[in-house]
C-alpha cells in the first residue's frame, strides 16, 4: 500500500471517529480516560502529520508522548465497565493487553521512524489505527 493510500484511509477512520464524537460527549460523564484519550487523538493527527511530511523528529516525538499516554490510560477503568463485577477482572486483563498491543506497535513506529523508513512508518501506522479502532469498538460505553 503506497504511503499516500494508508494515510488517506486512516483520515477516512479518523474522520468517522470525529463525527460522532460531539454527540458521545454530549451525554457521557468526563472521566481522567476521556480527557487522557482526547489528548491521544490530538497527537496521533499530529503524528499522522508528521509522517505524511516525513518529520521523522517529529514522529519520534508524538509516539513517545503517545507511549506515556497509552501507559496512562491503561491504568484507567472504562466508564462501560465501571459498575461490573465478576467479569471485571477478565474485561480489565483484556483492556490491559489492549494497551500493550498499542504500546507494542508504537515502539516499533519508534524504531521504524528512528531508521527513516517510510514503508515501516505508514504499516505501523495502520496496525495502530486498526487497533485504536478495535478498542473503541470494544471499550467506548454507547451513551445514546
Amino acid at each position: 500500500m503506497s504511503k499516500i493510500n494508508g494515510l488517506l484511509i486512516i483520515g477516512l477512520c479518523l474522520g468517522v471517529l470525529s463525527a460522532s464524537l460531539p454527540a458521545h460527549e454530549a451525554h457521557c460523564e468526563d472521566t481522567n480516560l476521556g480527557a487522557v484519550m482526547a489528548r491521544m487523538k490530538k497527537n496521533l493527527k499530529q503524528l499522522k502529520r508528521a509522517a505524511r511530511n516525513e518529520d521523522f523528529d517529529q514522529v519520534l516525538e508524538l509516539a513517545r508522548t503517545l507511549q506515556e499516554q497509552t501507559r496512562t490510560a491503561s491504568a484507567e477503568t472504562p466508564l462501560k465497565y465501571r459498575d461490573q463485577n465478576q467479569a471485571f477482572v477478565r474485561l480489565k486483563e483484556d483492556y490491559q493487553t489492549r494497551y500493550d498491543k498499542l504500546d507494542s506497535q508504537l515502539s516499533q513506529l519508534i524504531h521504524s521512524a528512528t531508521a527513516g523508513n517510510t514503508e515501516a512508518v505508514d504499516t505501523t501506522l495502520a496496525q495502530i489505527n486498526r487497533t485504536r479502532k478495535d478498542a473503541h469498538k470494544e471499550y467506548r460505553l454507547d451513551c445514546d
